[in-house]
């Protein structure tokens, strides 16, 4: 995965979201929707990796909060 996949997952859900709130257009909204989608799993793409997970675990070797 790409260092920069977290930037690009934010840029998507933002402007979308920019897309389907700002601009009163029919085809921002049928632009923006997808495009907002498209954020979100990238996001969770982005923390779904076996570094970020083995990341968390070294913050918190005993498993305990």
């Amino acid at each position: 995965m790409s260092a920069r996949l977290p930037q690009l997952a934010a840029g998507a859900f933002l402007v979308g979201l920019l897309l389907i709130f700002a601009i009163d257009v029919p085809i921002a909204r049928i632009v923006g929707v997808p495009l907002t989608f498209v954020g979100i799993a990238l996001g969770v793409a982005a923390i779904a990796t076996p570094e970020f997970i083995e990341g968390d675990r070294a913050q918190n070797p005993t498993g305990s909060d």
